[in-house]
């Protein structure tokens, strides 16, 4: 198989797969006094009484004040507001694993949470859209299957995030080879199973903390 070329940082267009902005989009949030933007993906859970948006832990609990995050909004497609084709959805709660919760340190393992929708009441825009966010702009599948590395498999994994840009609020990607996280002394963490990829600018944009991975694998004989 081909090997993809390296993107360090690029605007997603649209007409590849518009269905990876519909379900990806912005989560406002109050987090210690202070509002904050992350990137959140509506995903399958299975349930019919409620939806659920994947995002970052860091965007659901502060470590630092022992707090969840406040006012939270999911508004798909990287809108500024509820104003966009789609509206937007309040949150009902947030859920973050324990271990991030308590760890300030090497809690990168951790660092997933979800924001719980109802299925109505929830919802403001434009009317005719679903009052079930799920319903409104469709879900992806979530895997939490272990992540492995292999000298006989090269995965190369995509992640996406928003990003302001000139002013302008655009779904961004990076496309790179997976390499095992390492600390700064050489050796590997207790995250060694956390997918690092060197080449990947993404991670710098804050409104991007929180957005999806995806993944292709080409395996080497």
């Amino acid at each position: 198989s081909p090997t993809p070329p390296p993107v360090s940082y690029g605007t997603w267009n649209r007409s590849w797969n518009g269905q990876i902005e519909n379900r990806t989009g912005l989560v406002y949030l109050v987090m210690a006094g202070r509002a904050r933007v992350c990137t959140g993906t509506v995903v399958r859970d299975g349930k019919e009484d409620r939806s659920t948006v994947f995002t970052a832990a860091s965007c659901v609990y502060d470590q630092h004040n022992k707090a969840f995050a406040e006012r939270v909004v999911f508004v798909p497609g990287g809108h500024r507001d509820c104003y966009g084709p789609h509206g937007c959805w309040a949150a009902a709660y947030g859920v973050a694993d324990t271990d991030f919760a308590i760890r300030k340190k090497s809690s990168h393992p951790w660092n997933y949470g979800f924001y719980v929708f109802h299925e109505t009441g929830a919802h403001r825009g434009p009317p005719g859209v679903s009052e079930s966010l799920e319903d409104a702009v469709g879900s992806v599948p979530i895997s939490f299957a272990p992540i492995g590395f292999s000298p006989f498999e090269a995965v190369y994994d995509t992640p996406f995030g928003y990003a302001l840009d000139s002013g302008e609020i655009e779904l961004k990607y990076c496309t790179d080879l997976r390499q095992r996280y390492q600390v700064r002394n050489g050796g590997f963490s207790a995250a060694e199973n956390s997918p690092y990829l060197a080449g990947c600018k993404l991670s710098g944009w804050r409104l991007s903390t929180g957005g999806p991975w995806g993944h292709l694998s080409l395996i080497h004989i």
